[in-house]
């Protein structure tokens, strides 16, 4: 049986210093994650979803047919109050072993490689693209490289309902109203219901 999670993740205009890099960069847009390896890639075709930032926590765990809210971190977001904007909804269509399976799949039916699927030929993306300090950026790197050789499931998506410029708000009520709670967990991932999966369809829908 499909199962649904719902995750928080951190956009690019959730820092200053994101906001400069979506005015200089129009390839950006402002509720895409802020990553060098952006996870999961939601301004291409076929997102897909890997380790690189959870590990063993989630996209192991994934199987065809399971469905990913991804939900930004609390915060203002040009309003005066701190909520959530409720970004993508995601399917997995494919489940590959490896990134390089997963790398072959994009390419044979030519679909542009997400930037989480660590393979050589994909860069991750500039200093000048990310909110990542440029001195962490080697690092940062490093630690994605060893998380796609030790977790190397990766699982290539199809969106549902994605909105990277204007997703719509999720504040504490609207929270609370869904979930019974105002503060569900979603740091590793927070499993979602029937009803509440279709409560949020209806919001991506308005």
């Amino acid at each position: 049986m499909s199962e649904i999670r719902m995750v928080t993740y951190e956009p690019m205009i959730f820092k200053k210093r994101g906001i400069k890099v979506v005015d200089n960069n129009k390839d950006i847009p402002e509720f895409l994650d802020a990553s060098i390896r952006t996870e999961p890639s939601l301004n291409v075709e076929y997102p897909g979803v890997s380790s690189l930032c959870r590990g063993s926590k989630l996209a192991p765990k994934l199987k065809e047919g399971d469905k990913m809210v991804y939900l930004t971190k609390k915060n203002m977001y040009g309003q005066d109050f701190k909520h959530w904007r409720l970004v993508a909804i995601i399917e997995v269509i494919k489940v590959m072993k490896t990134h390089e399976d997963a790398a072959k799949w994009y390419k044979n039916y030519n679909y542009e490689l997400p930037k989480n699927c660590v393979v050589d030929g994909n860069p991750p993306l500039s200093a000048s693209k990310t909110t990542i300090a440029k001195s962490k950026i080697h690092e940062t790197e490093r630690g994605y490289k060893f998380r796609a050789r030790k977790y190397k499931q990766f699982n290539i998506c199809k969106k549902v309902h994605v909105n990277l410029n204007e997703p719509p708000i999720i504040d504490e009520s609207k929270m609370k109203e869904i979930f019974g709670t105002k503060n569900p967990g979603t740091q590793s991932f927070k499993k979602v219901s029937d009803d509440e999966y279709k409560s949020l369809v209806k919001l991506m829908e308005l």
